[in-house]
């Protein structure tokens, strides 16, 4: 798995040289990002298997730009997203446990600079809800009980970075998206 990341950094590094960078952040801007996650906030534990990677798109609008200078601007929006997983116990009769299904709603807002053309920063905040579905699966022991994970609350930060090779398309990653440690894609802006 390293080599594939390292390989498509370089790929992207490469293209990134190569390609014609355009304006990345402007006042009314609308940027979707669609990426999968490296690392599952959720479901990090040995217990759980078949494993579904986190998959994220969001919206964001670019609503005010020039805040301290001509490179700085504030966007809004939205975060959807979706991992899943089984929470196994094994035993004499065999395996039981959890399958999970897990929903990212929630809202996010950044503030962004551009350093330099085509590319766009940020740091910001994501709040929201993760909805979380739960089934029992396998013979479980009798008498043993245990209790499923319950939907949640999440709020955290993230911090983020696109480059564009055109008008409308780019590629981006972000940490800490309330799904994965570090989430990488592309970024499509009309």
């Amino acid at each position: 798995m390293k080599k594939t990341v390292i390989t498509t950094l370089c790929a992207v590094l490469g293209l990134a040289l190569a390609g014609h960078a355009q304006d990345a952040f402007q006042q009314h801007d609308k940027i979707i990002n669609v990426g999968v996650g490296l690392g599952n906030v959720w479901f990090a534990s040995d217990h759980y298997v078949n494993k579904v990677p986190p998959i994220s798109g969001s919206f964001e609008y670019a609503i005010i730009d020039h805040v301290f200078d001509d490179k700085s601007g504030i966007g809004v929006g939205g975060v959807f997203g979706y991992t899943g997983a089984q929470y196994e116990y094994a035993a004499g009769q065999g395996r039981y446990g959890w399958k999970y299904n897990n929903f990212l709603v929630a809202a996010r807002g950044a503030f962004h600079y551009r350093p330099a053309r085509g590319l766009d920063t940020y740091l910001g905040v994501v709040t929201g809800y993760n909805i979380l579905t739960s089934k029992k699966f396998g013979p479980w022991p009798e008498g043993f009980t245990s209790e499923a994970e319950e939907p949640n609350f999440v709020f955290g930060g993230i911090l983020g970075v696109r480059y564009y090779f055109t008008d409308s398309f780019g590629v981006m990653a972000e940490a800490g998206t309330a799904l994965s440690y570090l989430t990488v894609g592309v970024a499509f802006k009309f």
